[in-house]
């Protein structure tokens, strides 16, 4: 099996506070007390105060994504000592294995093989939910109680596609300071 080359996570410093809290949840120190589980109750008495639903009005479909600004924006490119590029992707993974079960599929429908036009072509296929295709959610991917992000109906997301909140809202880019952590590393592994 092909494994990332990279084990760094790049997270938008908006989401930082909510990894942090993971990670303490998923690595206590040594030390630690036991934690006790987590009950239903407990969820849903923080999913009522930590949440954004309504903060930037009843129709908002971008979420924490609000607070990032013009001016943050250009208070990141303000933090660059150099300029270069770092690759967070990885190689489409063509064959199935026991992290891919649904590899990702490429076809040839044109070739430049006994082919009288003047062009090639391909087709994709890609189930981009597991561990072996990297993608961004968007705020449609989970429901709870029958709702999505701020309150919008689950009902909203049918065969068509995402009524509300789908990726096409951050058709624009995501552009903030960010944080890269090597979680393997950090566990002590080769990959995670």
């Amino acid at each position: 099996m092909k494994r990332m080359s990279s084990r760094m996570l790049f997270v938008p410093s908006a989401a930082l506070p909510l990894v942090v809290w993971c990670l303490a949840r998923v690595s206590p120190p040594a030390a630690a007390q036991p934690r006790a589980p987590i009950t239903h109750e407990t969820f849903d008495a923080w999913f009522t105060e930590l949440s954004n639903w309504g903060r930037w009005g009843k129709d908002d479909e971008m979420g924490a994504i609000n607070l990032i600004t013009p001016a943050k924006r250009k208070q990141a490119g303000s933090l660059l000592k150099e300029g270069a590029s770092f690759s967070l992707s990885r190689d489409a993974e063509k064959e199935k294995a026991a992290d891919n079960p649904a590899p990702f599929g490429h076809q040839m429908t044109r070739t430049g093989v006994n082919n009288q036009g003047t062009s090639s072509g391909d087709s994709f296929t890609i189930s981009h939910h597991g561990y072996a295709h990297t993608h961004m959610d968007s705020l449609c991917h989970f429901f709870y109680k029958g709702k999505m992000f701020n309150g919008f109906s689950q009902e909203l997301v049918t065969e068509r596609g995402a009524g509300k909140l789908g990726i096409h809202n951050f058709k624009n880019g995501i552009l903030t300071r960010g944080v890269l952590m090597d979680m393997a590393r950090l566990k002590g592994v080769e990959y995670l």
